[in-house]
């Protein structure tokens, strides 16, 4: 049995609108973090330049998280981290301009060769660390010395179920500690892609945000768990990338439930997540949506579902399904009990 020990995240509730189109009329709402520069925990500022305001809080939440526990040295530097990423460019725009103005300036005289290395000179060089797919993961690692068996996975809400997955069979194979976190940076050309692949009617919300699971092999006495995962389970379809119709199969995931409650995530519209709401209301069985609390929050998508599932196990409720659907229609559903 694997138990979810604790949890840390954060998430933004300051909402900007932004236009992606005049012509057709399109916007989107993204939210915008408020960093928390005054904490003890906040990465230095050689580290800055390279970090997006959603790895800095990642940075912050999680060394917060590992704070209340008295975590030995060698438990900390032996405990495994998995990480979902969805890197994303967070200064795009200055990147373009300075990559546009050497291809304005670039004529056709001269050799190829010349013409590029004058792109390269213009490429902002810390762009590639900016948007490493393991950046995240890796700064986690280096200011809390988590040093265990680690991995980075995809940049859709997928893949923190594949995190999570790897987590359950890291305590299955013998560790007592595992650390699970998700990171969602969200703008215009995160949206821009999302929209390019899922079915979308009205104006989309994006969020930034992110958290962090800490998965526990043993009860406790001293720390007690929050609740137990008894079930993983997902809907392995390839995507169709050329279709954007979404094919609802969550009842599927959940034939033989018992649970008393679904949380459920994947649309980055209300019109899509109305279309959700009326999906599961055939089941008969009590619904939250976390699109209605805080929009569409990619790879985080199923943390914040768990999160959001432990405040009603605290009350009580004794079995919780947290179903999500990426933006390529893949399904996924993590049942969280009572211990």
């Amino acid at each position: 049995m694997t138990y979810i020990l604790d949890h840390n995240s954060f998430v933004s509730d300051v909402f900007i609108d932004e236009k992606i189109s005049e012509l057709n009329n399109i916007s989107v709402k993204i939210g915008k973090l408020v960093l928390d520069k005054e904490s003890d925990y906040f990465p230095t500022r050689s580290d800055q330049k390279v970090m997006r305001d959603d790895v800095k809080m990642s940075i912050v939440t999680a060394q917060e998280l590992l704070k209340k526990y008295s975590f030995s040295k060698k438990t900390i530097s032996n405990m495994p981290l998995f990480v979902s990423n969805g890197s994303f460019f967070g200064n795009f725009e200055k990147h373009l301009s300075r990559v546009l103005n050497v291809f304005k300036e670039a004529t056709l005289e001269g050799s190829r060769m010349k013409v590029y290395k004058k792109i390269y000179r213009a490429s902002p060089p810390l762009l590639a660390i900016e948007t490493l797919t393991n950046s995240n993961m890796s700064f986690i690692a280096q200011y809390t010395g988590l040093k265990g068996n680690n991995a980075t996975f995809g940049n859709t809400s997928i893949s923190t179920y594949y995190a999570l997955k790897q987590g359950l069979n890291e305590i299955k194979n013998g560790e007592k500690y595992c650390w699970v976190s998700s990171s969602n940076g969200a703008n215009i050309y995160s949206h821009i892609m999302n929209r390019s692949t899922s079915e979308v009617e009205l104006s989309g919300i994006e969020n930034t945000g992110g958290g962090h699971i800490i998965l526990s092999k043993n009860r406790h006495k001293k720390n007690k768990v929050l609740c137990k995962i008894t079930k993983m389970i997902n809907i392995k379809k390839v995507p169709n990338l050329h279709d954007q119709t979404i094919k609802r199969t969550w009842t599927e995931l959940l034939e033989n439930s018992k649970s008393e409650l679904i949380i459920f995530s994947g649309a980055i519209d209300h019109g899509v997540n109305k279309k959700d709401k009326q999906y599961l209301k055939a089941l008969n069985i009590p619904t939250i949506s976390i699109f209605e609390k805080y929009g569409y929050l990619g790879v985080s998508n199923l943390i914040f579902g768990i999160i959001e599932g432990l405040k009603h196990i605290k009350n009580g409720i004794k079995s919780i399904d947290v179903i999500d659907r990426d933006v390529y229609g893949r399904e996924s559903l993590i049942t969280i009990e009572l211990c």
